[in-house]
């Protein structure tokens, strides 16, 4: 739904006046599954900024039982890894560059399924 809701119906372009462009610096206050960062460093570019928070304890942990959760992560994040797994796996995929001063401390669980965290 987040993807639906960010690029097809661009919820957080207001009638062209206010929206994000190439070079921006943008603030998601409230960044939840990171949906919308997503979004709006598609739209800043490379040349522009996305700053992510979340406040909510429970929108940054994950608990995955019979299935599977992915994650796309930028690849120059530090990732703390502090998932727990019972009869289940933590894959990664990619290879990190760490360049970022940002620091994302991964916590929850999987039972019976699998967390794949995707460096991008």
């Amino acid at each position: 739904q987040g993807i639906v809701v960010d690029y097809i119906l661009q919820q957080y372009n207001y009638k062209n006046h206010v929206k994000v462009e190439k070079g921006d610096i943008v603030i998601d206050g409230g960044g939840c599954y990171g949906d919308t960062a997503l979004y709006f460093s598609y739209l800043a570019g490379e040349t522009g900024k996305v700053h992510s928070f979340e406040f909510i304890d429970s929108n940054i942990n994950i608990y995955n039982n019979f299935g599977e959760t992915k994650l796309f992560i930028p690849k120059e994040w530090h990732i703390q890894n502090n998932l727990e797994h019972f009869f289940g796996t933590v894959n990664k995929y990619g290879i990190p560059s760490g360049t970022s001063d940002i620091v994302l401390d991964i916590k929850g669980q999987t039972s019976f399924g699998a967390i794949s965290i995707y460096l991008v």
